[in-house]
């Protein structure tokens, strides 16, 4: 390759250059010059050898840097924009998808201003202000950017100073931030919202209920706060589960929704539990607006609801409390109405009540009552008495209710009517049925020891029969006795046969009767009976309620329902016992009818266990 070169500089006399490898790393720069004479003009060549090794191995790093920094402009999920005066120089990847631009050529030329939403031109021109002093501003600043197809995106632009060689460029970025700020929406709705219904929750209502407050004060108006629960939704939760308790929660919303005005707000606050904070009520009539709307929304919950080929028919409870009347904080508005709510269930459900300030009085004689309650079981202040059953026929004693009595160190006897409710609303229920079964247990225990088998009947409450494994631990119970299971008799009332969840409760009696435990229906007849329900439970004896019993003799309604019970329980295999016998003729008349058993004040009335022990004996 140098021969030629030399040749057409010796005949041109122009100079020539060439860069030839040597060996496998070096290289080098080879220029030929045309050596002239004034005289002779071209006599040779001058060749040159420049070692470009190193000057080459450089000028390489710099390209391959180049591109890596092509790369990586071009692959940030950021957009990119180098400008000049203003001027768009250079626009990655990203900058075009983000401004819906098809090729860079859309974006080179045109004023970075153009892109810009117009309240953010301030803060895009502070930015390049600083960037001229800072060099890189590190706080984004929020913004929008309008796209070449003329939509709006949100964005946070960072500008940064670029200099080289005496010029002054400057780099943006554009980060999209629309997905960031719709998932920051979501989270603050799901904070504020409940998941379910879409409905505020409570935090969302503490706040509007202050703010109503406030604007009442303000305005001079008034306003209600109202909380409302469904009176059967456990029933639905486990008959028909809690999928179709879910749609039942979203429906009743939505009809709740409707009874509104857009000024009133509607919240779940959990469960089957919704608030309403009712607006702008005048001072004269608040009280008569707050109950139209309370009767507008226990109608709309009442109407027929259909839920996977079901039409239920579900009726609320609602308690309802005026401010600035009743209360003067949120927290103290919820804890009134929630004590309306709970008088509103407690007189039968499906009506409203409004907050009376004696609620608080009896709200805290319940928790003093409970109070003591617990320390009562706790302290052994409770004692049970026995009520003697006989047979009919010979007189004789058959068996006794056990029946569970307090005895407080200051107030005296307090009776079971007082204290059985706040057991059972409070939970105690268990640990105070938990004792009566264990004691009657060492009772029935103590009289076989003195040679005396007497069956005793033990009340069983629902909670009790729901709670755990019953069966289970009324097997251990049974088993550290060490007496005969049939020897001792649960007692279930009537209603609890009926309940919407008789499934699991049939099952739970059976278990029992497998341990040999007798099951008896107290109650029977104030409630639902059919001889359906009475086939399909292991029940043993019915206990004729003493309601019935009272007139017979006198009321001849009385006698042909009494005389149907003891047929009917007969036909079907189960004793009887009437309970609440007062009279001769009540026992004459149940005698002749052919009931089984009975108990009541003619006989005997409650007594110590020592008082039994005696009795028994006696016959």
């Amino acid at each position: 390759e140098l021969g030629p070169l030399i040749l057409r500089t010796l005949e041109s006399g122009e100079p020539a250059e060439i860069e030839i490898p040597s060996w496998e790393t070096s290289r080098y720069l080879v220029r030929v010059l045309a050596h002239k004479t004034a005289r002779a003009g071209i006599t040779g060549a001058v060749v040159t050898l420049i070692d470009v090794t190193a000057y080459r191995a450089a000028e390489a790093g710099r390209a391959a840097s180049e591109e890596r920094w092509r790369r990586l402009i071009d692959t940030a999920p950021d957009a990119i924009l180098m400008h000049e005066d203003g001027i768009v120089v250079l626009a990655n990847q990203s900058a075009l998808r983000i401004l819906a631009a098809r090729s860079a050529d859309d974006l080179v030329g045109r004023r970075l201003m153009e892109l810009i939403a117009p309240e953010g031109s301030p803060s895009l021109a502070q930015q390049l202000a600083r960037a001229e002093h800072e060099e890189i501003v590190t706080d984004p600043a929020a913004t929008a950017i309008i796209t070449l197809d003329g939509r709006r995106v949100e964005v946070e632009i960072t500008t940064s100073a670029l200099r080289e060689g005496g010029r002054q460029a400057f780099q943006t970025v554009l980060r999209d931030v629309t997905d960031r700020r719709r998932a920051e929406a979501e989270i603050k709705r799901l904070v504020h919202h409940d998941g379910l219904t879409g409905l505020p929750n409570r935090t969302l209502l503490l706040d509007r209920l202050e703010a109503a407050m406030a604007r009442a004060a303000r305005d001079g108006k008034h306003g209600a706060l109202m909380l409302l629960d469904l009176d059967q939704f456990k029933d639905v939760n486990d008959t028909l589960g809690h999928p179709a308790g879910d749609r039942l929660l979203q429906i009743v919303a939505d009809r709740l929704r409707r009874t509104l005005r857009s000024t009133d707000t509607l919240a779940r606050l959990g469960g089957d539990e919704f608030a309403i904070v009712q607006t702008d009520l005048s001072s004269r009539n608040g009280a008569n607006g707050a109950a139209v709307l309370a009767q507008k929304a226990l109608d709309a919950i009442a109407q027929a609801i259909a839920i996977d080929d079901h039409d239920l028919f579900i009726t609320s409870s609602l308690g309802v409390t005026l401010f600035p009347a009743d209360a003067n904080s949120p927290d103290q508005l919820i804890k009134n109405a929630d004590l309306a709510l709970y008088r509103a269930k407690a007189e039968g459900g499906h009506r409203f009540q409004f907050f009376l300030e004696q609620m608080n009085a009896e709200v805290l004689q319940k928790k003093s009552l409970e109070r003591e309650l617990r320390r009562a079981i706790e302290r052994s202040e409770l004692s049970l008495v026995f009520q003697p059953q006989f047979s009919i026929g010979g007189g004789r004693p058959v068996g006794a209710e056990a029946l569970v009595r307090w005895q407080h160190p200051e107030r005296g006897p307090i009776p079971p009517k007082a204290f059985i409710p706040v057991a059972e609303s409070t939970g105690l229920i268990r640990p105070l049925g938990r004792w009566v079964l264990e004691e009657a247990c060492r009772a029935i225990r103590r009289g076989l020891d003195a040679g005396q088998e007497l069956a005793i009947g033990v009340n069983l409450s629902a909670a009790q029969l729901r709670h755990g494994d019953f069966a289970a631990s009324l097997r251990e119970l049974i088993a550290e006795s060490g007496i005969p299971p049939d020897l001792l008799e649960i007692e279930i009332t009537e209603s609890l046969l009926f309940e919407p969840s008789n499934d699991a409760i049939a099952e739970m009696l059976r278990r029992i009767a497998h341990l040999g435990v007798r099951l008896a229906v107290d109650d029977f007849g104030t409630g639902y009976s059919s001889l359906a329900y009475l086939k399909r439970f292991p029940v043993d004896k019915i206990k004729i309620d003493q309601s019935f019993v009272r007139d017979i003799g006198r009321d001849t309604d009385d006698d042909m329902i009494v005389t149907a019970m003891v047929n009917l329980a007969h036909s079907l295999g189960k004793r009887v016992i009437a309970e609440g016998v007062e009279t001769e003729r009540q026992l004459q008349f149940l005698r002749e009818l052919g009931c089984d058993e009975v108990q009541g004040y003619v006989l005997a009335r409650p007594m110590p266990e020592a008082a039994l022990r005696k009795l028994v004996a006696r016959h």
